[in-house]
């Protein structure tokens, strides 16, 4: 059976590297004498296009910016709205000139509209659908005058997270940059009230104050609820001194704060640990492959790779995975460790052809994960209430 198969354009717009935090390696382009048009959903997004293979790379990475997103907001009880997600070939629409548009209909919805052509860096994209999310997510929670006041740090620091999740090495790129740009003031950063007004330094700084966000919070509900508290009108720096004791004391206050633990993570070797529940994800992140079979997708993980082992496009693919594994490996959280190991050993054993080995692999593998996951569940409901009893 012939297969077409799609990854080789994932790992195209996925695989780039940074520089001025944006991804250099652009989406393919689109037939132009193509009028077909493909459609399909992932979470709220609603993405339109004129081939498959653009349409696999949209949901990837549109399921990741709602996942991370979710992670930092706590989403509403009722129906977000769908954002219509245009990829637009040369050609066609009325984007002369731009990368895209981000537009509100007469309801106030989102909607989106993007140049898909070689010009479009993958982090513009993925910066777009962050932009485009969190708005909807902040105009569904409250109203559009909050919505228009989105944080352009937590767009840019979130656009980051979701690029790093999909590409776990651009975190030591990121730890470079930050040992070489400047060093931006935090009240600086969050006085700025437009996207366009952010610099360079001020994405990875951005990404670092998340990142020390998370670790000085700790518990994702408690980062949840000051993200909460943040795009209902608080002052972050503000909110931050007042949720912690070791930052009211902090010599130098906030930005002393800042100042030592910006520089403390892009220089030390492993930067910060993921939570459970980043780990989780990214071990998903890279055990899922999305395939296209006779124009329509089918997912697979490492244990549905064997027929396909030998094709050139999964065999660049499986030793991109080993490469992320390698990279993500150091900061996994220690319940997931011995996970990834056994993910890379079952990636391994389908570049050695060897179809014994692969099995037995898989095996440990699948038991590996569960047994991490019930400890994961463990710790989760001890983190909630320390006097629950483990059944």
């Amino acid at each position: 059976m012939t297969q077409s198969i799609s990854i080789a354009l994932l790992l195209a717009v996925l695989s780039g590297t940074l520089l001025n935090a944006q991804l250099l390696v652009p989406p393919p382009e689109s037939a132009p004498d193509s009028k077909q048009v493909f459609e399909e959903r992932a979470g709220v997004f609603e993405f339109v296009a004129a081939d498959q293979g653009s349409l696999q790379i949209a949901r990837k990475i549109g399921r990741e910016v709602i996942e991370v997103c979710n992670d930092l907001l706590t989403p509403p009880l009722e129906r977000i709205p769908i954002i219509a997600v245009k990829l637009v070939p040369d050609g066609r629409g009325n984007l002369e000139g731009v990368s895209h548009r981000l537009y509100q209909d007469i309801a106030g919805d989102y909607g989106l509209a993007v140049s898909w052509n070689q010009q479009l860096s993958a982090s513009l994209f993925v910066q777009a659908l962050t932009e485009s999310y969190l708005r909807q997510l902040v105009f569904t929670l409250s109203d559009v005058k909050r919505a228009e006041e989105t944080p352009p740090w937590l767009i840019a620091g979130t656009s980051l997270r979701v690029q790093t999740d999909l590409r776990p090495a651009l975190v030591e790129y990121l730890k470079e940059l930050g040992r070489e740009s400047q060093m931006v003031s935090l009240e600086d950063l969050v006085a700025k009230t437009q996207l366009s007004e952010l610099t360079p330094s001020d994405h990875i700084a951005s990404f670092w104050f998340l990142e020390l966000i998370s670790r000085q919070l700790g518990t994702e509900k408690k980062v949840r609820n000051f993200f909460d508290t943040v795009i209902a009108g608080r002052n972050p720096l503000e909110l931050l001194a007042q949720q912690s004791e070791k930052i009211r004391t902090f010599s130098n206050g906030i930005e002393g704060w800042w100042v030592i633990g910006f520089q403390d993570l892009v220089h030390r070797e492993n930067g910060i640990v993921l939570s459970l529940d980043r780990s989780a994800r990214q071990l998903q992140i890279l055990n899922r492959f999305e395939l296209i079979e006779r124009n329509q997708p089918i997912y697979t993980t490492a244990a549905g790779l064997w027929e396909l082992r030998k094709n050139d496009t999964i065999k660049e693919a499986i030793n991109g995975r080993l490469r992320d594994i390698a990279a993500v490996l150091p900061r996994v959280n220690p319940v997931y460790f011995t996970t990834f190991q056994r993910l890379g050993l079952v990636f391994q054993s389908l570049l050695e052809n060897d179809s014994e080995t692969f099995q037995e692999r898989v095996e440990v593998f699948n038991e590996e994960l569960n047994r991490a996951n019930l400890i994961a569940d463990d710790v989760q409901l001890l983190s909630e209430d320390p006097q629950a009893v483990i059944p």
